[in-house]
């Protein structure tokens, strides 16, 4: 009976008529190419990952706290840059879209001003940063400013109104981001919120793929 050949590294050696060398040279290199794609892959779903992390598509929900300045337009008795602060949580309903609701309060200049509002906010992913705009209802309790009356201030409204708006966020490190915001609202009057504050992102499973979770 004829002996069955081995693969040995002695065997890559070349020689005449040497068969094994050339079975083993071809396991070689198959193995090689094999190591390569291998490692390819790896690396571009290690790269795919962090280009995730980056773009937030990894974001299952949010929370974020901002301060900002409402620069107020035909509402009675508000007639002064006003200083607000707020909170606003947010969780994804799609591969590019979120809900969120938000509420934030200020005083100044004898007027007492709180909002909550909700939107619905669609993400445009540009390099290295996300690009979004929103829009939704509002609800607005304030009291403004008045001479006439001995308290200084007119009776406390409630208002519904709307707004739209749109901003950047970009990645800082870990899952904190920093976001910058320019909302228009209307009713009462008219005004815009120009705020800036840091997201906490979570990830979380399905991201991207439009599952959400909170």
């Amino acid at each position: 009976m004829q002996k069955q050949k081995s693969c040995n590294f002695l065997n890559l050696i070349p020689t005449r008529n040497n068969s094994t060398s050339d079975s083993c040279v071809r396991n070689l290199f198959a193995f090689i190419i094999v190591l390569l794609l291998w490692h390819s892959i790896s690396y571009a779903q290690e790269e795919s990952n962090i280009k995730k992390d980056e773009l937030g598509q990894n974001v299952s929900w949010e929370l974020n706290g901002h301060l900002g300045n409402l620069l107020p337009n035909q509402i009675e008795g508000v007639t002064e840059i006003t200083g607000l602060g707020g909170i606003r949580s947010g969780f994804r309903t799609g591969q590019n879209s979120f809900a969120e609701m938000g509420f934030m309060a200020g005083n100044g200049n004898n007027v007492k001003w709180k909002n909550l509002d909700f939107s619905l906010r669609m993400d445009v992913p540009i390099e290295s940063m996300v690009a979004f705009a929103y829009i939704g209802p509002d609800l607005t309790y304030y009291q403004a400013a008045d001479t006439s009356n001995s308290s200084g201030m007119t009776s406390p409204k409630l208002t519904f109104g709307g707004h739209a708006g749109g901003g950047i966020q970009t990645l800082i490190g870990g899952i904190t981001w920093f976001r910058a915001d320019m909302k228009f609202s209307v009713s009462p009057g008219t005004s815009l919120y120009i705020g800036f504050g840091f997201s906490f992102r979570f990830p979380g499973g399905g991201s991207g793929s439009g599952k959400s979770a909170l």
